[in-house]
């Protein structure tokens, strides 16, 4: 992650516009907070992209950016920038930002209790911080995200409980109003591939209203494959929208499921014929990948390449020199008992 106060970019103007959808999103949630009369602070205002965006709506904007080359940038935009709050003198403000910041700091509490001098009779202090309660650590528990959520250049982690109980520590009468700041495409990234990503991959898709049972079901049926979350959320959008007036819970995501054929496991048709091919037609096997291709209809290729790693990797399907064979999770799962000779292979 690229530091705060670090240029981190090849240029201002390249951190600038791409932070554009980002000073996009936080608009509409502040602007019930401001009006036109109003003084704004942004305390890490970095180059300035939110208080460019917040300028027409209020009477002035100042930032606090240690960034050199960031202050800069911010200046010759025409906000005027400081270095430090100590450059400000003694001057107030009706309304303070502090995005990104809380976490940064060794005392929370104190640093809140010293901004109040700072706010006029009546102002506000808008906050925003990453929520240790993120669903990608207490319900979904993707492996990979703790690693990237805790930070050293965190000295603090704040749930909706933590982060009111420093305000009001500090003094300040607490409103704590909950945000999902990435859409439900950077989940289904970090559920399928373990990394952040998405940037509204999924958007279209997830246009109708889904929950986090429902978005955990799609994914944990999509085969850790982005091609087949996609597929599979395309079917269960139009299932949803022709029998669950748009919205895709659990057992939305379910039924949709089980109507397209796809079992707990991700296994589609193909799948399926593929194992009791080898279970009923080749006694558990070995069986050569040619013959059973021809069995299938199917090419030798595909088998190998698009079918066969996945049931590997699960464990229903070993690949031996003498050909494929079932494993005894293929039996389970299909309820059939081997029988002596199958019993054997295992």
């Amino acid at each position: 992650m690229r530091g705060r106060w670090d240029a981190g970019w090849k240029s201002p103007e390249a951190h600038f516009r791409s932070f554009q959808s980002e000073a996009d999103r936080r608009l509409p949630l502040v602007t019930p907070h401001l009006s036109h009369a109003d003084e704004v602070l942004e305390i890490g205002s970095s180059t300035g992209y939110f208080l460019d965006r917040l300028h027409p709506s209020v009477r002035s904007v100042t930032g606090v950016e240690p960034s050199d080359a960031y202050r800069a940038f911010a200046i010759a935009r025409g906000i005027e920038t400081v270095e430090s709050v100590d450059r400000l003198g003694p001057r107030k403000f009706d309304v303070i930002l502090l995005y990104y910041v809380m976490e940064h700091l060794r005392d929370p509490v104190g640093y809140a209790t010293s901004l109040k001098q700072r706010l006029t009779e009546g102002g506000h202090l808008l906050i925003e911080v990453p929520n240790v309660d993120d669903a990608l650590l207490t319900v979904y528990k993707v492996p990979t995200f703790p690693g990237f959520y805790f930070q050293k250049a965190h000295y603090n982690n704040f749930s909706h409980r933590t982060l009111s109980d420093v305000l009001r520590r500090a003094g300040y009468r607490v409103q704590v109003f909950p945000e999902q700041r990435y859409d439900l495409s950077n989940h289904m990234v970090w559920m399928l591939e373990g990394r952040p990503g998405g940037h509204g991959r999924f958007a279209e898709i997830l246009g109708v209203e889904i929950n986090r049972e429902g978005a955990l079901e799609l994914a944990s049926r999509s085969r850790g494959t982005p091609r087949i979350a996609n597929r599979l959320l395309r079917r269960v959008r139009d299932y949803a929208q022709v029998r669950s007036a748009g919205k895709i819970d659990l057992p939305t995501a379910q039924a949709a499921l089980q109507m397209l054929e796809v079992d707990r496991y991700g296994f589609d048709e193909v799948d399926r014929k593929l194992l009791l091919a080898i279970i009923e037609k080749y006694q558990g096997g070995p069986v050569g990948v040619n013959t059973l291709a021809a069995a299938l209809a199917e090419e030798p290729d595909a088998i190998e390449e698009i079918y066969e790693p996945f049931l590997i990797q699960i464990g229903f399907l070993n690949r031996t020199p003498r050909g494929r064979v079932a494993t005894q999770l293929a039996y389970e799962h299909f309820g059939i008992t081997p029988n002596r000779r199958q019993s054997s292979l295992f």
